[in-house]
């Protein structure tokens, strides 16, 4: 039996004020003010054979220990402008801001503003746009060379063969790396017999402290809600589009790298191959790679979300059916500033 033991210890406190100032047509200006504080501490001691690398077909661990602590001030403030008016059965504005202080990150300031009008009871527009911040997790900052395998077939050189053609990078750059290891062409068809992995790379995952930059994010949104009046249907109808654009978002790219690495025309000299450990003599066979958490340049996306309900008494009950949907428009990631982003 292998034991091992992680503990996570965090405390936390907040002071939080809230009620409304004044009054405006609409209603009463509304507001909340707060300070938040949070202290976290992991450490995380794998069993005595994964440290010492001793499991067979298995994979090793480090100790993962880190602490980090936030501080953060916070307002809102919802002012209600008009209510009850000729095509203004309602207009109200938002408004919130947020300071941030990390020990590991420093200090930002992130803010939304949003505004809902109403024309009449059963029609709402809305819209609001805001700025977002995270800084990376003790684990994606702290955890310590963890070790597993790769399956065979996520050698991009397994089979490769049949995967592309001469000329190809994929074909080109394994050839390069595998050709000593192919036997000769039986075949007659100008091309080498071809290439089988007989063994899975292993993966060496490792936290980012001191080299990861914390996550960005700016996003808007606009959208209605239709609502039909109590009296002829519980259905309403929910459209809103959406713009989000996130930078440095942490991540792991996992065997994507070997991929990224051996279909580069600039085999093997980018940023993926350096990931990735010289293969072994014997068979050619892929030893290990590192998937650190690293910092994705850029991921963007647009959209359509759509809800609807539908509710209505039934053999003495209740029933109410919700149909919740998004149609992506645009999913583009870039990974490295360097790399051209690709729109999925």
């Amino acid at each position: 039996d292998q034991v091992g033991h992680t503990k996570f210890r965090q405390v936390t406190g907040s002071v939080i004020v809230d009620g409304s100032l004044f009054r405006l047509p609409g209603g009463p200006f509304g507001f909340a003010a707060g300070a938040v504080f949070r202290r976290a501490r992991i450490r995380d001691v794998p069993p005595a054979a994964s440290l010492e690398g001793d499991v067979y077909n298995g994979g090793a661990a480090g100790i993962t220990a880190g602490k980090d602590r936030v501080f953060e001030l916070f307002g809102e403030v919802e002012a209600p402008l008009l209510r009850d008016r000729t095509l203004f059965h309602d207009l109200t504005l938002l408004a919130s801001a947020r300071y941030t202080n990390y020990k590991s990150y420093g200090s930002t300031g992130t803010y939304r503003l949003g505004a809902q009008w109403a024309p009449v009871q059963e029609i709402r527009f809305r819209g609001s746009y805001g700025t977002a911040f995270r800084a990376p997790n003790l684990f994606e900052q702290f955890v310590a060379d963890q070790t597993g395998f790769a399956p065979a077939g996520s050698d991009p050189c397994d089979d490769f063969a049949s995967k592309s053609a001469p000329g190809q990078p994929l074909y080109d750059n394994c050839l390069s790396q595998v050709g000593a290891f192919l036997n000769e062409d039986t075949d007659g068809d100008g091309t080498f017999d071809n290439w089988v992995a007989t063994g899975g790379p292993g993966v060496i995952r490792n936290g980012g402290a001191g080299i990861l930059k914390a996550e960005k994010s700016k996003s808007y949104g606009i959208g209605m809600v239709i609502t039909l009046p109590p009296r002829v249907a519980d259905v309403s109808l929910a459209i809103d589009y959406f713009n989000l654009r996130v930078d440095d978002q942490v991540s792991v790219l996992g065997t994507t790298i070997l991929d990224l690495c051996y279909e580069a025309e600039d085999f093997p000299n980018n940023q993926y191959c350096a990931f990735i450990e010289p293969r072994e003599q014997l068979q050619g066979t892929l030893q290990n790679f590192r998937d650190p958490y690293i910092n994705i340049a850029l991921q963007k996306a647009t959209g359509i979300d759509i809800a609807a309900r539908y509710g209505t008494e039934l053999m003495g009950g209740r029933f109410v059916a919700n149909l919740r949907a998004t149609r992506n428009l645009k999913q583009i990631i870039q990974t490295f500033p360097e790399d051209d982003p690709f729109d999925y």
